[in-house]
């Protein structure tokens, strides 16, 4: 049995199915298959239950599993240990063009820094990066309410939950060409009447639609990345809504208090969290990372 093993079990667990698996590690389905298969023989018990449904664990490979989680995660530490200032940052994150510009000015102030790795993706896909050991550290944001099902989450994940702000400001965001950058007060039919652009993931459709109360329009643009949300928002035509502890830095473009032109009810209070894996001690780079995003 190598680490290779467990790697590649861990990847079958997290994915369902050993053809996702194989696509996340970027092999064969038919080697993967076969490590599968030589490690269940040395083992001499079955980890996985295989139907036309996909692969679920027995419980002798849920107990296997959790074992198996915490030796990678003691890998990732020992081969840290000597050299923990060079250690690549590697984080997921829900979109935020804070934590991006956070991300590389740190990445830019470590000098001959090692080769860092940086990811904007929903809070699902954030916890999926971290389960399957792609990221050691994921940034979610989420309503303040469901801080809770996050939290819950994560521990069903095997990660640890750690707020990180607490309260952050929700605000229309435009460039200044926009029609509404400064209109004198902006109203709950100004904003249903505009182009939104937000990105295209579960949580943000989520957010937008259930707790933010905005309704549907075939103006919105649903974008996966950050260049094509930038250039919407840059073209005058799409507004978004942005959630920072710091408006102050969003220089580029004319942020507008939201709380005025929201539906009754609407739930636009988020909070931000940092997750890890359990056991895992965050390294140094890691914990200067965070604090120059607390601003500390």
């Amino acid at each position: 049995m190598t680490f290779r093993h467990l790697e590649c079990a861990i990847a079958v667990a997290n994915a369902g199915s050993i053809n996702n698996a194989a696509k996340k590690l970027l092999v064969s389905q038919p080697y993967l298959s076969n490590m599968i298969n030589s490690l269940e023989r040395e083992l001499g018990y079955s980890i996985f239950i295989r139907s036309s449904h996909g692969i679920s664990c027995t419980a002798e490979g849920a107990a296997f599993m959790e074992r198996a989680e915490r030796i990678m995660s003691d890998l990732v530490e020992i081969r840290s240990l000597g050299s923990e200032s060079e250690v690549p940052l590697s984080v997921a994150t829900y979109y935020s063009r804070f934590i991006t510009e956070g991300f590389r000015n740190f990445h830019n102030m470590s000098g001959n820094a090692p080769s860092d790795r940086y990811r904007e993706m929903g809070n699902m896909e954030v916890i999926d990066a971290l389960t399957s050991r792609e990221f050691s550290l994921g940034i979610i944001y989420h309503a303040k309410t469901k801080l809770s099902k996050f939290a819950t989450l994560a521990t069903a994940h095997n990660l640890t939950y750690n707020a990180l702000f607490d309260d952050m400001g929700t605000y229309l965001i435009m460039s200044d060409d926009h029609p509404l950058a400064h209109k004198e007060e902006i109203t709950i039919d100004d904003l249903n009447s505009s182009a939104v652009v937000f990105f295209d993931d579960v949580s943000t459709m989520l957010y937008f639609m259930d707790h933010l109360k905005l309704q549907e329009s075939s103006s919105h643009f649903a974008v996966s990345d950050r260049g094509a949300y930038m250039d919407a928002l840059l073209s005058g035509h799409y507004l978004s809504i942005i959630n920072t502890p710091y408006p102050e830095k969003e220089n580029l473009f004319v942020l507008r208090d939201l709380s005025g032109c929201l539906a009754e009810g609407a739930d636009f209070e988020v909070s931000s969290a940092y997750l890890t894996h359990q056991g895992h001690s965050l390294t140094r780079r890691e914990q200067d990372f965070l604090s120059l995003l607390l601003g500390r």
